[in-house]
């Protein structure tokens, strides 16, 4: 048996170098795949993205739709966790884990870290590695 079919039937022999695949068994088991999956895309692609100076200017969110917090509407964002990384998505009525809904960017990430006090604005990051902070906060508020 070659070393593809062994991968793809889960069988691949165990010094061959070749990770087995390992299929979540729950729900949460799933979410948390797919959330850690996210993160290192993100984190990938924020290594292969460089802002200058020069370009700062130029944001991306531009134009797009923004919530009372000056966040463009629909788009992910992660924060890092000593449980792993956590994918916050900005929807229309609110900022979502999954499917729990949070009224403030600072209620998403304390829940997401279990610290009591925590900035959203510091703790979420945009996949160029920017914080909240530094890409949307409006001076004065």
């Amino acid at each position: 048996m070659r070393i593809k079919e062994a991968l793809a039937l889960g069988k691949a022999p165990a010094k061959s170098g070749v990770a087995r695949i390992i299929k979540p068994r729950s729900v949460n088991d799933r979410l948390m795949a797919i959330e850690n999956m996210l993160a290192s895309i993100m984190e990938i692609s924020s290594k292969n993205t460089t802002v200058t100076k020069q370009d700062e200017h130029l944001n991306a969110y531009d134009g797009m739709p923004k919530n009372e917090d000056g966040i463009p509407l629909h788009i992910s964002m992660i924060g890092t966790t000593k449980f792993g990384p956590r994918i916050l998505y900005v929807g229309e009525d609110g900022y979502y884990i999954g499917h729990v809904k949070y009224s403030s960017l600072s209620a998403a990430a304390e829940a997401a870290s279990g610290i009591v006090r925590k900035s959203g604005w510091v703790f979420w990051k945009l996949p160029d590695g920017r914080t909240l902070r530094e890409a949307f906060k409006i001076p004065g508020r």
